[in-house]
């Protein structure tokens, strides 16, 4: 398992991105905060990891909240991201490659997204309305495809207020697929999360019948197998984590914690 991270960290804000991808599906290239020329400010939030896999390309977004209306403060921002997002995504469909998006676009696609308590309307600006429908109009939405009549499933609440509690919600979590990698979908749902792990909900898509990266190909540069920090064997591993231990200390020779303490006689 390899993981490509994207952190940002400054002053108030914080964001982060991360791919996630087993030995077989290593990804051929890997590139962060990518969507403008490098030094635009849309590449400087640690918002974007995009990972190359041969029959697709993934790209992982966190797309910029606009900030608390009436002011949006960084609705602008949220307007060049989006608009940069498009850019790339579609230049890469147009070059031939099968594109996958994935994240929080902090938008709802349609009325039906959100709680009835809710107006999608009076929630969003006509612009950015328009930017993400464009961005509809090149990807498809493969959980509303799956679930075109589904209503009151939403994939974040509002903390402040308990929402999530009567389920007044909204769905802004999506999966974006170019048309020709719908024939792969076995499944896209949305699973609840225990309330205390985050305020969003789980997106889990499955794919089939694509073909991995070829076999042997180094680890690319940004891969989590070329970090230092990620290849300390004396860390622990993770799977000490989730070993079933042993309903008492006098059933091992073992005390839980301490590996050279014995069990007395």
């Amino acid at each position: 398992m390899y993981l490509f991270p994207c952190l940002y960290i400054i002053s108030e804000l914080f964001a982060g991105t991360v791919n996630y991808a087993s030995t077989e599906w290593s990804p051929v290239n890997a590139e962060v905060d990518c969507l403008g020329c490098g030094d635009d400010d849309v590449d400087r939030e640690g918002r974007v990891v995009l990972t190359d896999h041969g029959s697709f390309v993934l790209i992982n977004v966190y797309v910029p909240n606009a900030g608390p209306s009436p002011e949006r403060p960084r609705a602008a921002y949220k307007y060049k991201f989006l608009e940069a997002l498009k850019t790339k995504a579609v230049s890469l469909q147009d070059a031939g490659r099968q594109v996958l998006i994935v994240g929080d676009f902090n938008i709802a696609a349609t009325q039906q997204d959100v709680h009835d308590k809710l107006d999608r309307e009076a929630m969003y600006p006509k612009h950015e309305k328009e930017l993400f429908d464009s961005i509809l109009t090149e990807f498809t939405d493969v959980w509303r495809k799956l679930h075109p009549d589904s209503v009151n499933t939403f994939t974040v609440w509002d903390e402040k207020t308990s929402a999530r509690a009567f389920n007044e919600g909204v769905r802004i979590d999506y999966a974006l697929c170019s048309p020709g990698l719908m024939k792969h979908v076995v499944s896209c749902e949305i699973l609840s999360l225990p309330p205390k792990w985050s305020d969003h909900a789980a997106l889990v898509l499955e794919l089939k019948g694509l073909e991995p990266p070829p076999k042997g190909h180094a680890p690319c540069a940004l891969s989590s197998a070329r970090m230092k920090q990620f290849n300390d064997r004396s860390q622990r591993s993770m799977r000490m984590f989730m070993r079933k231990l042993p309903s008492s200390a006098a059933e091992t020779d073992e005390a839980p914690g301490d590996t050279k303490r014995q069990k007395r006689s």
